[in-house]
């Protein structure tokens, strides 16, 4: 019973963007644990450390999660480029045709599923080369058994991955078309929190920066509202919001909203969110207020 206590206090700490102190309740808990589970317990701390912006502590469990599942970690920038090129040409040559399973998959896969999307997810905002080495991993896997939920992540993910090239951007938007009926299959909300911030990231892509505030506020409340964990995810949403106004030139809204999501990232010890808020678009909001003296402090 109080390794249940326990676990749920992990759960609670991760929900609430508490990631410096999840990460060590994940860790303990998987000490007291064996295979699946720890394995499962080791890749929501690794999740809990990166979206916290952790980065040395959240790396390391990382690659010992996927050594857990028979995957290499690649170490060396020549080594993570030639890992993203295998994937992509493998992804290539098999196309993406895929038949949804009858019945659930099997375990082993499924634990890698989830090690190939949170390697992807948490690390894709500040380690790209080896973020789309899993991600094309996670969708060649998710191809093969045909699991919706990862099916539909997959897609959404490989809308992501290729939505920033111009000539791609219709096959990206068929992609996301894809992911949302595959995500109607299945009662979890996280694919289509997911879904509502790749929207966003599509249309910031092309400058449509009112369509983009009108998603990434959408993406940012269905992220809150039933994917309190999902940190990453809502990172990226406010990412785009922050973008959009910016080149807007809306930065009374943009300065408007900073003060509760700075006390946000203050009270929870959110790294990236506290340095997304203070640098680039952001600190325009202190030039704007005729303020250089503040805005070279924050930054």
């Amino acid at each position: 019973r109080h390794w249940e206590w326990q676990r749920k206090l992990a759960d609670a700490l991760a929900h609430a963007g508490r990631g410096a102190e999840a990460g060590p309740a994940y860790l303990a808990l998987a000490a007291a644990s064996s295979g699946p589970e720890q394995i499962d317990l080791r890749r929501r701390a690794a999740h809990a450390f990166l979206a916290a912006g952790l980065f040395e502590q959240g790396y390391a469990v990382v690659e010992a999660v996927l050594a857990a599942v028979g995957t290499r970690y690649p170490r060396t920038p020549r080594g993570r480029l030639l890992a993203l090129l295998w994937q992509r040409a493998r992804l290539w040559a098999r196309g993406y045709r895929f038949r949804c399973a009858a019945g659930p998959v099997a375990p082993a896969d499924r634990t890698k599923l989830e090690a190939y999307w949170t390697a992807f997810v948490a690390m894709g905002n500040t380690d790209n080369l080896r973020a789309l080495g899993f991600a094309t991993r996670h969708l060649r896997l998710a191809l093969r058994v045909g699991d919706p939920k990862h099916l539909a992540l997959g897609f959404a993910g490989e809308a992501f991955v290729i939505g920033a090239e111009p000539a791609l951007r219709p096959r990206a938007r068929r992609f996301l078309d894809t992911a949302a009926e595959l995500a109607a299959r299945t009662p979890d909300p996280y694919p289509r929190a997911l879904i509502s911030v790749v929207a966003a990231f599509l249309t910031v892509m092309q400058g449509r920066w009112r369509e983009t505030v009108a998603l990434a506020d959408a993406a940012l409340a269905l992220c809150r509202r039933e994917c309190p964990g999902a940190l990453p995810e809502t990172f990226n949403a406010l990412l785009s919001a922050v973008h959009a106004l910016f080149h807007l030139g809306a930065l009374g809204d943009l300065a408007a909203r900073l003060p509760p999501l700075l006390r946000e990232a203050d009270d929870r010890g959110d790294v990236l969110l506290y340095v997304l808020l203070r640098t680039g678009c952001c600190n325009a909001a202190w030039l704007a207020a005729d303020d250089p003296g503040g805005a070279r402090a924050e930054a």
